[in-house]
């Protein structure tokens, strides 16, 4: 049997390709949202790893420090 194109299925079909299209908009700016997140969050790994090293070298130097004022401490005697 063979449809005939009223105005209800012009309608209905407009309606669908409507939500269609703000589902993809809502789509892109979900998934713009969540790789601007991700770029964020590696910026501040990046950040953290840096901290993290310098951290890690003055805890050298401090440790180190501390050895040296040990040995001249208990050597005095």
């Amino acid at each position: 049997r063979k449809r005939s194109s009223s105005s209800a299925d012009v309608k209905k079909d407009d309606a669908y390709w409507d939500r269609r299209r703000k589902n993809n908009e809502a789509a892109k700016r979900s998934r713009d949202a969540r790789r601007q997140k991700e770029e964020e969050i590696a910026m501040r790994a990046a950040f953290l790893e840096q901290e993290n090293l310098k951290l890690r070298a003055q805890v050298a130097i401090l440790k180190n420090e501390t050895a040296k004022l040990h040995y001249m401490l208990y050597n005095r005697i």
